[in-house]
């Protein structure tokens, strides 16, 4: 009776160590990787993510000068992005999957005149532009994540010093900082669908 007692109590304390070993494994999430990984950008206010207009089969989006808008959160190659270090500290390419094609600002720079558009200047739109591994001397597609909250980042654009803003009408703009859902970007991975949660910036 005894020794029976005693292998019920083994028994039941091992099933305890498993269980608890395996709770363990399930709360502690994997460590993921900033640069060099995949990911989708996600808008706080609309959990709309950045695309490209055109469809994944046609990529009738990758030209220079395609504009960056929001859209629905799909696993579709135009909504999957890659952070790069540049050369400045705390400065990150912004590449769309392909590699071979970068954000930047649209518009015109500072010293041409008589242009609608700036990339200096607030309402200029997110585009891409293609990119040869080389750095950016003028900053316009250089970005900085700037954590706000936990998990929630601003976006600031190096040429113009303003930040990255999502339209009512799901356009990607900079514009002047102000702390709005609007304004605050979450990385997703692409492969463990798991939020980014770390310091990008000294700020």
């Amino acid at each position: 009776m005894k020794r029976t007692f005693v292998l019920f109590v083994c028994s039941t304390l091992l099933m305890l160590y498993s269980f608890n070993v395996k709770a363990q494994k399930v709360l502690v999430k994997p460590t993921i990787q900033f640069e060099g990984e995949t990911y989708y950008i996600r808008s706080v206010e609309t959990t709309k993510t950045f695309d490209l207009p055109g469809t994944d089969k046609e990529h009738s989006s990758k030209k220079n000068g395609a504009k960056l808008g929001l859209y629905n959160h799909e696993n579709m190659i135009d909504r999957k992005y890659k952070f790069k270090k540049s050369r400045y500290k705390d400065w990150y390419f912004i590449l769309v999957n392909s590699d071979k094609f970068r954000l930047d600002v649209h518009g015109c720079y500072k010293d041409k005149y008589f242009c609608k558009t700036y990339k200096h200047k607030k309402g200029a739109q997110l585009q891409i532009w293609s990119y040869d591994g080389s750095n950016d001397n003028d900053g316009v597609g250089l970005f900085r994540f700037i954590e706000v909250r936990k998990g929630q980042y601003r976006i600031l654009n190096k040429y113009s010093g303003l930040s990255l803003d999502a339209t009512g009408d799901n356009k990607v703009i900079i514009w002047d900082w102000h702390g709005g859902q609007n304004q605050l970007w979450e990385f997703i991975h692409v492969k463990t669908g798991q939020r980014y949660e770390g310091k990008l910036s000294s700020l």
